[in-house]
């Protein structure tokens, strides 16, 4: 099959939808399919044989970007055949398949209002940001007409929840929609690498064996909840003084570090938070890590709260995330239904300060990964793929109605 992705930049560093493309593209390559890959910069190497179309986009500013890289892609489209091409992080309006790794426009909006708690006013000048933010302007109007297409283009959703926001804000019909969680790599994310990594990494990271630690992996860190982190951070040192554990977070650069360095320093909790900066081998932090905690405020489906059930880390989230559709609280985990109360995040926290507790809930939760990853082939992205293919040309090629 000839298959078409289009995604503007493909950069593992940028987050979680870039690294399941990646893996993506290199499973459509080993099923022996031709790949094509419409983006703007590549920033790892990709397997021989797939087509990397690179497309200028002169503009500086995001939203033009976005405008000239979606108009780009349907003139290419048009004039080339594919038997699908899939939009690998949606914004754009013209692919068969919308892989929604973003979720919609909608929703985010949701999730950037939640993020500001602490501050009614900015809370209700974000409720009409779609009015006066241009970017978020730009995204929704190229949303609203990929969905204004009758039929509506095939939407793969990484959980329910995004299916459903799909549902309600775009009315796609539920035959067009095809819900699959992100797999991740097994030989690289287990208890048993964990295991082996174990002692080097506490090391590296500078943790005793009696010093709980608990990581946090996020590049968007308003979004991603670090704030209320911070607070439930110094809430646990309030509750729990004599209590050695730190919290440890990867993702982003110094520059969007330092505001919540400073918050950490306000509320005298700063030598228990590290900003440790992009760290491009993850699974030793995980190695190093006894928890896992991800207080999201808007998340279509976290890749790293799978790396971290993968690896054996009891893991706590938000009903925000539709990672947590894959946990089962109190089994594999713990759901929090409203990540800016201190307390309620605190109190999923508290009980896993318990060894034996986070050894059972570790292995569980390792457990429930290796089902969703290898135990069930209905979860692979790439025969979903190739069933999407075999579906548009069914539709092609049935008759038209009267």
């Amino acid at each position: 099959m000839r298959i078409a992705l289009t995604l503007e930049k493909l950069d593992p560093n940028r987050g979680g939808a870039e690294v399941a493309t990646c893996r993506l593209v290199r499973e459509l390559s080993q099923r022996g399919h031709e790949v094509h890959l419409f983006t703007t910069a590549v920033a790892i190497e990709l397997p021989p044989g797939v087509q990397v179309h690179l497309l200028r986009v002169p503009w500086r500013f995001v939203a033009f970007r976005q405008i000239s890289f979606a108009n780009q892609i349907a003139r290419r489209l048009r004039s080339e055949r594919f038997d699908l091409s899939l939009a690998a992080a949606g914004r754009c309006f013209s692919e068969d398949a919308v892989w929604a790794q973003s979720g919609t426009v909608p929703s985010g909006l949701e999730g950037r209002m939640r993020r500001y708690y602490y501050n009614p006013l900015l809370r209700s000048i974000r409720r009409f940001q779609e009015y006066y933010n241009i970017r978020t302007f730009v995204y929704g109007a190229l949303e609203r007409r990929c969905f204004a297409r009758r039929p509506p283009p095939y939407v793969i959703a990484p959980s329910r929840m995004v299916a459903g926001y799909f549902q309600q804000y775009y009315r796609v019909p539920p035959e067009r929609l095809r819900v699959i969680p992100y797999q991740v790599d097994l030989n690289r994310f287990s208890p048993a690498i964990a295991a082996k990594l174990r002692a080097s990494a506490r090391r590296r990271f500078e943790l005793d064996e009696a010093t709980v630690a608990i990581a946090c992996v996020a590049q968007n860190f308003r979004r991603k909840g670090i704030r209320p982190l911070i607070e439930t951070t110094a809430e646990l040192r309030t509750r729990h003084p004599q209590r050695a554990f730190r919290v440890l977070v990867a993702g982003s650069n110094a520059r969007y570090a330092a505001p919540f360095e400073a918050l950490a320093r306000k509320l005298g909790c700063a030598d228990r938070v590290r900003f440790l900066g992009h760290c491009p081998r993850i699974e030793e932090l995980y190695a190093a890590a006894d928890i896992f905690c991800l207080p999201t405020f808007a998340d279509p489906c976290a890749i790293a709260t799978i790396e971290a059930m993968a690896c054996g880390l009891p893991t706590v989230t938000t009903r925000f995330n539709g990672a947590s559709e894959l946990i089962e609280s109190g089994v594999t985990g713990y759901i929090v239904q409203n990540p800016e109360q201190t307390a309620e995040l605190a109190g999923a926290i508290e009980p896993l300060f318990d060894a034996a507790l986070r050894r059972q809930i570790g292995e569980a939760a390792a457990a429930a990964a290796r089902r969703i990853c290898l135990d069930n082939p209905d979860n692979e992205i790439a025969r979903l793929v190739e069933d999407l293919a075999v579906c548009k040309q069914r539709e092609q090629s049935a008759p038209a109605g009267p």
